[in-house]
């Protein structure tokens, strides 16, 4: 078990090449995840496209299912192109079901993003981010919320249940650059040793917590970077 002083989570296997999901394989590595010392899980959000991906929210409520102690967290999700009320909803459920486990890390979006698919436009995506956070607190807080709003306005609705977290779930804020050139100046590979040195300096630089993500080999590296580089960290 990983007994290292920085909490380190790992992404859930979330990208599938066949169909149908192989339900065993994700069973098998959550299962395999809370024995080895792993601080929380993580998934990211990409609603469409080519590439066969789970949708994060309903993968986070399938492994809150399978597992008690590993927190379980977004990374990221995009407001700007969701229902607030209905994510409110959502990931308050989540939130009740994990146990309260549920960490929200929430992003901007890039100009990839395909809004008009979802029935918004790229205009004041901004202040759309921001009014649909503030709705997501409003519901997750207030008895009866009331919104005033560019673009929702509503007064009196209660939401329940709450989030077990109160006054609601760590909010943590990052992004998906989208750009697979950028992939040989972010990640990190090689030997063992060099994976350690350069997470070294992430922690030495003052990361507090690492979620690391496999891109292969799930499982291999699951138990690998448990047994030989979390210790260490």
């Amino acid at each position: 078990m990983a007994t290292g002083k920085t909490p380190c989570g790992i992404a859930i296997p979330q990208t599938f090449a066949r169909s149908p999901i192989d339900v065993q394989f994700l069973h098998t590595f959550l299962r395999t995840a809370e024995t080895l010392g792993y601080e929380s899980l993580w998934v990211q959000e990409q609603i469409i496209g080519d590439t066969s991906i789970l949708e994060p929210i309903t993968l986070l409520t399938y492994t809150a299912a399978l597992t008690t102690k590993l927190r379980l967290g977004t990374s990221v999700i995009l407001p700007a192109i969701r229902n607030p009320v209905q994510l409110a909803k959502s990931l308050s459920s989540l939130d009740q079901l994990s146990q309260g486990r549920l960490i929200v890390g929430v992003g901007f979006g890039g100009p990839h993003m395909q809004e008009a698919v979802f029935g918004f436009t790229g205009e004041q995506r901004s202040r759309r981010f921001v009014e649909g956070l503030n709705i997501l607190k409003a519901l997750w807080t207030q008895p009866k919320a009331t919104v005033s709003g560019t673009f929702w306005n509503f007064t009196n609705v209660a939401m329940e249940p709450k989030p077990v977290q109160k006054p609601y779930p760590p909010l943590w804020f990052g992004d998906r650059y989208k750009n697979a050139d950028m992939a040989v100046r972010v990640s990190l590979w090689g030997s063992l040793a060099e994976c350690l040195d350069k997470l070294g300096e992430l922690t030495r630089a003052g990361a507090q917590h690492l979620m690391l993500n496999p891109v292969f080999d799930e499982m291999e590296h699951l138990e690998l970077l448990a047994q030989e580089v979390l210790p260490k960290l």
